[in-house]
């Protein structure tokens, strides 16, 4: 890959008006030198010979500070940048092991396939220049134990490795159930290193929690006590959640003492296309057209945006540039391993300039040094943004990082406010390994791999705190009492019975009606071989089998990709156009039995997106409790989503050519919820003081017929892009937001209504967004909640609603589990409400901002207006009603 003249590029764009018009921040980091520290005295002279063989010369400073206690038995946590150098922190302790016993073992965990695949090439590298140095080492190596593991190499890796590589979901599937074949490996285990810890948030890292509880009590059977490393790039509360998470104290090393080069950071808006509306070009169009000109510099770069979707558009939107389509690839989910692999080394060696890809490429798998990254949207977070940023950086050499506002309101108020970005910390991670549902599941499973015995406890948990869920579990029949110890029940395989990612079944797309052919890609997919259990056999699950092996079908259809349960109605309903590295495809058939998608080849210039309905139906009350001004429920409900239509979007302006209703099964979420129900008295007095927001807009009794007249007056066409009516009516739009107004009459005044396609009127509406003071009250809760009950922001749901079905046509603010059956997050809320409450409206008096923020009641829109104040209004009438004493 030819070398850039970064500084050219940025000097070119900052020459430019429509550039510099729409920069809204720029923040520049200058370089940092590398501070070195000493070998630490304490490894194995070996070591020094070897590092040189590895291209290290000098050990950065904080690598040395994490090796040094390491070596004397602590554990570690590495919060240290984007490729400063963490996996070395491990890495050395662990060959240093081996060199003094050979009979040492490790065990590596990384959250995904593809990142324990590329560490693991990296470590068999250095143990292959160890094997060259010392002959007596030729044997040692390392392997990877995960779904894709060939049935032939597991007993030896079993027996043999010295490190093995894997994932949560077979270490709580296929290891701990079964560690009676790794009694070896266990009794020899050293060290555990858990990477990109900041993964394991929320619900799926309280179950991580637990699987390693169960893990250091099986290692204690065999007499082994591992120390633990834990490394992310990205978090605030790095020590406190660690030690959560592993269950004991951590030395935190933080200060990266790695050589940085100088970083540019731009925050830039697109362009304005229609000032009297407030309408920006397209995100998309406008990250695609920076990253465009950045390839005639030369270079790498990667293009980060949110959606699979959208990483198609803007593919495709370059590739139809021109330029060698070679240079430029996508990375998603849903793309068969061979290709993601064949794109990772693309990048590591150069044959690639441009990659466009979702947040798959912002984990640490090795894609070498890039020059900038773009970013199509603000990520959603802080720490998300700053490790996307982070990907670029050569050593030494300048990077650049654009971020380019969608039309969001959180996106604008970034781009308004980017000492936000800039100044603040990033998030904190919380998990709760004692959440109720979590834990009875994890002490089943830790009875069943071995007997507690009376008296015992389980983790950092005392004796008297699990025996709550022992005698609920002998209660269920699920454990026997024996003497003075729990035991399992004989056959039975706990751990396949649920998924610790809340995971879903994975759908193959083939293509359609290709002919038979037995040595297809999905043929050999076939082959891949499970976990065995201790008779040889395969795991008694359906749960299991789906998380460590694609449970595909027997057709021999040309395998093309893969796409999860919950996105199969979305991307591949009848007649959808799925895109898929930047070619066409139109779905066929939809088989739900076989779990198969077919799809055959189209050209066609527009893609499709859906539409959506969620509806909320209680099936059990469980509690309820009127307090003065409302109303709270715990139940049981059905959160159900159903697709209902798709609209057809042309790939160059987002026009909608059309709109075509949809038959769909619906998806059902059943779990509970919590939720409180205003009070009629409570809106009264909240609309005397006109602050109630959350009535549908009553444009009058002659609406209807002015519409029609301004639809005449602009020709039948959208005034903003031209686009003629064909069928369907076009929308009518208040230029100055109708709820501005005192009167009708003034709101509807010829003069501020215009003809809009809706393409435009969607653009239009998101730049003068009107919050509801129900949907601003929502938001600050959905933030506030997980740090009550110890989860991460994507376990919940929240849906507010004017007049809801669950609540004889009140008001509401509702909060449920995301997870199937519910985990207890919305019981322990039920529980806590006047806290929350309490919290919701500090939260709001304390914040500096005007009209609202994403630290209180959310964006507010460009040209828009928030509900701070409405928010505010709804709490204080429920605090005038509640005693509440917080301790």
């Amino acid at each position: 890959m030819q070398s850039i003249d970064l500084e050219r590029f940025i000097e070119i764009l900052l020459s430019e008006r429509r550039y510099t018009e729409n920069l809204l921040a720029q923040r520049i980091t200058e370089p940092r030198e590398a501070i070195f520290g000493d070998l630490p005295a304490a490894l194995d002279p070996r070591i020094s010979d070897l590092l040189p063989a590895l291209g290290i010369k000098d050990l950065f400073q904080h690598q040395a500070q994490a090796i040094e206690p390491a070596l004397q038995g602590e554990n570690i946590a590495i919060s240290t940048g984007v490729s400063s150098g963490k996996s070395l922190c491990y890495q050395l302790p662990i060959i240093d092991a081996i060199i003094r016993n050979p009979r040492s073992r490790a065990l590596l965990i990384y959250p995904t396939k593809a990142l324990a695949q590329d560490q693991q090439h990296k470590f068999g590298g250095m143990l292959t220049h160890l094997a060259c140095m010392d002959k007596k080492h030729a044997r040692t190596f390392c392997g990877i134990y995960d779904g894709d593991t060939p049935a032939a190499s597991r007993q030896s890796i079993r027996k043999l490795a010295n490190a093995v590589f894997t994932n949560p979901d077979m270490l709580h599937l296929g290891v701990l159930p079964h560690h009676t074949l790794w009694t070896d490996f266990l009794a020899n285990l050293r060290y555990v290193v858990i990477d990109e810890i900041h993964s394991y948030r929320g619900v799926f890292g309280s179950h991580f929690a637990n699987v390693l509880r169960r893990l250091k009590r099986i290692c204690r059977l065999y007499g082994s006590e591992p120390q633990f490393f834990c490394t992310s790039a990205t978090i605030q509360n790095t020590a406190q959640f660690c030690q959560a998470l592993i269950g004991s104290p951590v030395r935190l090393i933080h200060q990266d003492c790695s050589p940085q080069g100088r970083r540019i950071f731009h925050i830039v808006n697109p362009p304005m296309v229609d000032f009297d509306l407030g309408i920006r070009r397209s995100s998309i169009h406008e990250t695609g057209y920076l990253a465009r000109r950045f390839l005639h510099f030369g270079g790498q770069a990667l293009l980060f945006s949110e959606t699979r979707r959208a990483v198609e558009v803007i593919y495709r939107y370059l590739i139809d540039d021109g330029r060698d389509p070679s240079l430029i690839r996508s990375y998603r989910s849903g793309y068969l391993p061979e290709n993601r692999r064949a794109v990772e080394k693309g990048l590591r060696d150069g044959s690639i300039a441009l990659v466009v890809t979702t947040n798959a490429l912002e984990l640490g798998i090795d894609i070498g040094g890039l020059d900038a990254t773009f970013i199509n949207g603000y990520p959603g977070t802080i720490a998300g943004t700053r490790q996307q940023a982070g990907r670029a950086g050569r050593k030494g050499a300048s990077a650049l990082c654009i971020l380019v506002a969608s039309a969001n309101p959180l996106d604008q108020y970034i781009a308004r406010h980017p000492e936000y970005l800039f100044d603040n910390n990033p998030e904190s991670a919380f998990i709760d390994p004692d959440n109720t549902e979590i834990l009875i599941k994890h002490l089943h499973c830790a009875v069943q791999e071995l007997a507690v015995t009376d008296g015992e406890g389980f983790g950092d948990l005392a004796p008297f705190q699990i025996q709550p869920y022992l005698d609920l579990l002998l209660q269920r029949g699920d454990i026997r009492h024996i003497g003075n110890r729990y035991t399992g029940v004989l056959n039975a395989y706990p751990a396949g019975t649920f998924s610790i990612r809340n995971a879903s079944n994975q759908y193959i797309i083939t293509l359609y009606k290709a002919p038979e052919d037995s040595g297809s890609s999905l043929n050999r997919a076939l082959k891949e071989s499970a976990p065995t259990n201790q008779t040889g056999g395969m795991p008694n699950s359906d749960a299991a089998q789906r998380a460590l092996w694609q449970d595909a079908p027997t057709a021999e259809d040309q395998m093309i990709g893969l796409v999860d349960e919950e996105s199969v109605n979305w991307m591949t309903h009848p007649d959808a156009i799925y895109l898929h590295e930047g070619e066409t495809w139109i779905v066929k058939t939809l088989d739900r039995e076989r779990k198969t998608v077919a799809i055959e080849p189209i050209r066609v210039n527009y893609y499709t997106q859906t539409t959506q309905n969620t509806v909320l139906e209680l099936t059990q009350l469980l509690q309820n409790q009127a307090i003065t001004g409302a109303q709270k429920y715990l139940g049981k409900v059905i959160v159900t989503k159903t697709i209902t239509g798709y609209k057809k979007l042309r790939f160059s302006t987002q026009e909608v050519l059309g709109y075509e209703e949809l038959d769909m099964p619906p998806a059902h979420l059943d779990t509970v919820a919590f939720w409180i129900a205003l009070d009629p008295k409570t809106i009264d007095a909240i609309k005397d003081q006109g602050l109630w927001r959350n009535q549908s807009n009553d444009y009058g009794r002659g609406w209807k017929e002015l519409t029609h007249r301004i639809r005449e007056r602009d020709g039948h066409a959208c005034r903003s892009c031209g686009t003629k009516e064909s069928g369907k009516a076009f929308d009518v739009h208040h230029i100055i937001p109708f709820r501005h107004f005192a009167t009708l009459d003034q709101a509807n005044e010829p003069s501020n209504l215009v003809t809009l396609c809706p393409r435009c009127h969607r653009l239009a509406e998101s730049s003068v967004l009107i919050q509801s003071g129900l949907g601003a009250l929502g938001y600050l809760l959905g933030n506030i909640a997980p740090f009550f009950v110890m989860c991460d922001r994507k376990d919940i749901g929240i849906h507010t609603e004017e007049a809801s079905a669950i609540a004889h046509d009140l008001p509401i603010v509702c909060i449920y589990d995301q997870v199937a059956g519910g985990i207890g997050l919305s019981t322990k809320l039920y529980a806590m409400h006047q806290r929350i409450i309490r919290a919701a409206y500090d939260q709001i008096k304390s914040c500096q901002c005007t009209g609202g923020c994403p630290a209180c009641t959310g964006p507010v829109a460009e040209h828009g207006s928030g509900a701070k104040e409405h928010a505010a209004a709804i709490l204080s009438s429920l605090l005038d009603y509640l005693s509440i004493t917080l301790v």
